[in-house]
């Protein structure tokens, strides 16, 4: 019997909840901290031990959960989490809320109704400071409960209010999860799980520990941006201090070291002032996780990179590609990759896309025309377009490459190549100088704006210094995203890059344009 549209999707949801686990790992409430670097916005997906799904292995999730959905709410991930968590020190530890937890409210009343404690004011909205403390006992045996669980977590940023994204994930989640009211449930809870204790019927229903949503239909769609939103996400988005506005590398002239960019000088003075680009101006973007798989071969002669550059350069990024990949090679054990002429190699058997059609993420969709990156600088006043990527380093939008997977921070080394650079971007911090000089001043370009996040921004920030220090480089800008996440940053970049493409300037707002001068 071919399984129902409903089963397929819940697999597929399970998948992605899989691919998250392998990039995030399990975390537990009982060894959480403000400080493990928590995205400001996202849903939550809590899973118990002794409930699995019906191949009796995997565990289901149990309760799906977010935050800062209605009116002008600010609370983040961590308020609810921490909510969830209860106190961990002070006056009362190992306690909690639950009148500021639905979640630990839910699992109180079901551990009431089984008969592990009594709690007559456990129900009721207020109550005095003496019943609260009658309650502590009743708050430590949910904390206990909950605590141990495994959760995942899934950064999801958006204005709270309709149409609020986290939302609409949250709802469809507990929808697809949902067993209420159907003949034929899939990954049922187990006999002895707490839920089946709960006062609330939508609980004992559904298997979740939900009570909104369980009835509702689900958009299947929403697992495409589900699946979007899990691979642009990276877990952590907590920057250093050295990152909270520019990397390290960039400091005022005759200020002391650390201290902040100045900001581009404009009337206004504000985040989303004005910023332009013309025929002299060169824009650097990074690739991206998502890419499409698949490509074509290429025929004899491979198309020449950078043809204007001298061989001696263009040399040393050939040279700095085949060495990442050998240490791809024995590191990650990567076979899909063949070294072809793009690696200094004579195998035509790779696949490949165009550099513009390869990458799929946040900042190419929200251009809407990925191939306009294809005519960027072929157009009269036009800037041009360079892509930084992990492997291939400087990059045309129409450069072919292969499909691959390897971060720019991505610790990689080669057991019998200790010469090989640690990470990519430290392989490219000595390459990236001497290229982009020679490429700026043999394509007649002077001004450079970055719409890079923290490490492609390490990366290239030792050629930016010395082109501003040495003047081949008359200025340069960093687009820094207001509370960008892994999300809303490539998306804001996205947005602000079809702007100055299609416009010659942008004025998004949620940005800050930061100066860069030399030491």
């Amino acid at each position: 019997m071919a399984p129902s549209k409903w089963e397929i999707d819940l697999h597929r949801f399970y998948e992605l909840l899989g691919r998250l686990r392998e990039r995030l790992g399990f975390r537990r409430l009982e060894t959480a901290r403000l400080e493990d670097g928590w995205p400001l916005k996202g849903v939550y997906f809590f899973f118990e031990q002794g409930e699995f799904r019906e191949d009796g292995k995997s565990l289901r999730v149990v309760r799906v959960g977010t935050h800062a959905i209605n009116g002008q709410s600010k609370t983040t991930l961590w308020n609810r989490l921490s909510q969830h968590q209860g106190t961990i020190g002070g006056a009362n530890p190992g306690g909690g809320n639950h009148r500021g937890s639905v979640f630990r409210d839910h699992v109180g009343r079901a551990m009431i109704a089984r008969g592990d404690f009594a709690c007559p004011t456990w129900a009721e909205s207020h109550v005095a400071p003496e019943a609260r403390e009658a309650e502590r006992e009743a708050e430590c045996r949910v904390s206990e409960h909950i605590r141990p669980m495994p959760f995942l977590w899934l950064s999801v940023p958006g204005a709270p209010g309709p149409g609020c994204p986290r939302s609409y994930i949250e709802r469809n989640s507990i929808a697809l999860l949902s067993n209420m009211g159907k003949a034929d449930k899939l990954d049922p809870q187990s006999e002895n799980w707490l839920g089946n204790y709960s006062p609330k019927p939508e609980i004992l229903g559904s298997g979740l520990w939900n009570v909104n949503h369980v009835e509702e239909g689900y958009d299947p769609s929403f697992l495409d941006t589900f699946e979007r939103l899990v691979e642009d996400f990276i877990g952590s988005e907590k920057p250093s201090l050295s990152e909270v506005r520019a990397p390290r590398v960039f400091t005022l002239s005759r200020q002391a070291p650390g201290s902040f960019p100045e900001k581009a000088i404009s009337s206004r003075k504000i985040a989303g002032e004005a910023m332009s680009a013309d025929s002299g101006t060169l824009i650097l973007i990074p690739c991206c996780a998502r890419k499409l798989p698949g490509g074509t071969r290429l025929a004899a002669p491979f198309p020449e990179p950078f043809p204007k550059l001298p061989p001696e350069v263009r040399q040393q990024v050939v040279t700095a590609r085949s060495g990442l990949l050998d240490a791809m090679r024995e590191e990650l054990a990567e076979q899909r990759i063949e070294k072809g002429p793009d690696f200094g190699g004579s195998s035509m058997a790779g696949k490949y896309r165009p550099a513009w059609e390869r990458y799929a993420g946040n900042l190419y969709s929200a251009l809407k025309d990925r191939k306009r990156l294809s005519k960027a600088g072929k157009e009269e006043n036009g800037a041009e377009v360079l892509i930084l990527s992990a492997l291939y380093g400087p990059l045309e939008p129409d450069s072919p490459i292969q499909d691959y997977d390897l971060r720019m921070d991505q610790p990689l080394s080669a057991p019998s190549r200790p010469s090989l650079s640690a990470k990519p971007e430290k392989a490219w911090k000595t390459i990236l100088p001497g290229f982009l000089r020679e490429w700026m001043r043999r394509n007649g370009k002077s001004r450079i704006l970055l719409l890079l996040a923290s490490h492609y921004l390490k990366a290239v920030g030792p050629a930016i210094e010395k082109g501003l220090s040495e003047g081949w480089i008359s200025e340069a800008f960093s687009c820094s995203v207001l509370d960008g996440n892994s999300y809303s940053t490539p998306h804001t970049h996205g947005l602000v890059l079809k702007d100055l493409l299609t416009a010659g300037k942008t004025e998004q707002t949620g940005v800050e344009w930061i100066r860069m001068t030399a030491r």
